[in-house]
């Protein structure tokens, strides 16, 4: 009987750890990738009205070094941009924005200094 009860309450309690981690995880709203030639720019965004991230992700597969930053231009048309990075072909390269999602498009882009923006695919969430 004692068994019984434990293996009832154990259960009870892994289903509601489970539930609660899957409530307070930031959901996976959108997803785009793009070539842009000598490799491909990603955007991932979590779900609007909420706090979350915006991950803009780069893997460069050909090309000449570079030094260039991630950047990422929200609904409301402010750019924000990460660190400079030397880009080199064959390795990935990802910046991730900590915050309130709002609702709109959101877009990826390549700042090479003195160059314009390369712009990678909008999502909207």
């Amino acid at each position: 009987m004692v068994k019984r009860v434990l293996a009832v309450l154990l259960g009870t309690f892994a289903t509601t750890s489970a539930v609660l981690l899957a409530a307070t995880a930031p959901a996976h709203a959108a997803q785009n990738c793009q070539d842009i030639g000598n490799g491909s720019v990603c955007i991932d965004v979590t779900p609007a009205g909420s706090p979350g991230h915006v991950q803009v992700s780069y893997v460069k597969k050909a090309g000449d070094p570079l030094n260039a930053y991630l950047v990422w231009r929200n609904p409301g048309g402010v750019i924000s941009a990460g660190p400079e990075e030397h880009m080199v072909s064959g390795r990935a390269y990802i910046h991730r924005w900590d915050t309130f999602v709002g609702a709109g498009c959101n877009t990826p882009g390549i700042r090479i200094p003195f160059q314009p923006t390369i712009w990678g695919p909008t999502v909207c969430v």
